[in-house]
């Protein structure tokens, strides 16, 4: 049988290797986001983790191609795909699929001003994306690639993955760029409302929003966060069974030497509540024994930030998928609960 549930992938950390495989093999997640523009980070990780831990993680990889972008440069589509065949033939993960490689738009000084792009830039980028989906699958015969369909874009290009017979894509463009709570709800209504219409019986990821009010509120299939990137600057995000919600705590201590200049007196009672708040938090998820002290150290912190990070949230995927159970939300249509996708979903 397939599995229905929610999947969370962990955006990749860079760092000592040591603590990752620790961190892996403590189940502390499940399912890693890594990208092409950091390749050797995922390839140290797989050779120093091994085989048999290997065989319990799922992969996605990213193509990197905004975070080049951002250098000046672009990614060769031919050095991903030959990247991809020789990564999943090394090493052996539970499963692997690999995001498509985008063309991104590249904004105008005004545009950027604005906060839009225009209509002919974002179509000349949704046909570039999705050629390069063609050639990736096609030509180069990679059957785990995921195509994304961005906010803002025509839906003939939903249409598109949907007619080319894609039983798995990620929707993006909307993090960073939607503010309001309404505009987002709007957002993926219209989605899974076109994805019906159109007769769409596959999976669908969302590209890093993980929120757990919008994740129950449709059919996803997986999610991607960045969570445990606050870590480096000093911030631990934690998901809060109670409130349902992602809390921001800052874990500085006042007895910890420098806090009373980096909290005027007028705030030290609420950095001492935040961390009496911490401090159960901690107790909740098995890090009880670890002082605030410690989480702000500038050299162990990080990793103790990072493990809270991992911790939490591992149990927010299971949390989730108890609550998407009670809601009714399955992360994959009726045909595939019919069984006549099993062999390949599952």
């Amino acid at each position: 049988m397939p599995d229905y549930t929610l999947k969370v992938y962990f955006v990749m950390t860079s760092g000592q290797l040591d603590r990752l495989e620790r961190f892996a093999k403590g189940g502390y997640f499940r399912r890693i986001l890594t990208s092409f523009a950091y390749k050797e980070i995922i390839d140290k990780f797989a050779e120093h983790l091994g085989p048999e831990e290997c065989s319990k993680l799922d992969v996605f990889v990213d193509s990197g191609a905004f975070t080049v972008m951002t250098q000046g440069l672009v990614v060769d589509i031919d050095q991903y795909a030959d990247y991809l065949k020789s990564f999943t033939s090394r090493y052996k993960f539970n499963t692997v699929y690999a995001f498509n490689l985008d063309v991104i738009p590249k904004p105008s000084e005004q545009e950027i001003l604005l906060s839009s792009i225009s209509h002919e830039k974002l179509e000349e980028a949704a046909e570039g994306s999705w050629n390069n989906y063609l050639y990736l699958t096609e030509k180069k015969g990679i059957d785990y690639i995921v195509p994304v369909f961005h906010y803002g874009e025509d839906m003939k290009w939903l249409r598109k993955i949907v007619e080319s017979g894609c039983l798995y894509f990620a929707f993006g463009g909307v993090a960073g760029r939607i503010k309001s709570s309404t505009m987002k709800k709007d957002a993926f209504d219209e989605l899974f409302m076109n994805l019906e219409n159109y007769g769409y019986k596959g999976r669908v990821h969302m590209l890093g929003l993980c929120m757990p009010d919008v994740l129950c509120m449709h059919g996803w299939y997986s999610v991607d966060a960045t969570i445990t990137k606050s870590a480096g600057y000093g911030h631990i995000y934690l998901f809060d069974e109670n409130t349902r919600e992602k809390v921001k705590v800052v874990p500085v201590s006042s007895t910890r030497p420098g806090a009373a200049s980096v909290h005027a007196s007028a705030r030290m009672a609420v950095a001492l509540e935040q961390e009496d708040y911490l401090k159960s938090q901690l107790k909740a998820i098995g890090m009880g024994d670890v002082s605030i002290v410690d989480l702000g150290h500038p050299e162990k912190g990080f990793w103790l930030r990072v493990e809270a990070c991992f911790r939490s949230w591992s149990l927010f995927e299971d949390w989730l998928n108890a609550e998407r159970r009670r809601r009714g939300k399955f992360a994959v249509y009726d045909v595939v609960h019919q069984g006549l996708f099993d062999d390949i979903l599952k």
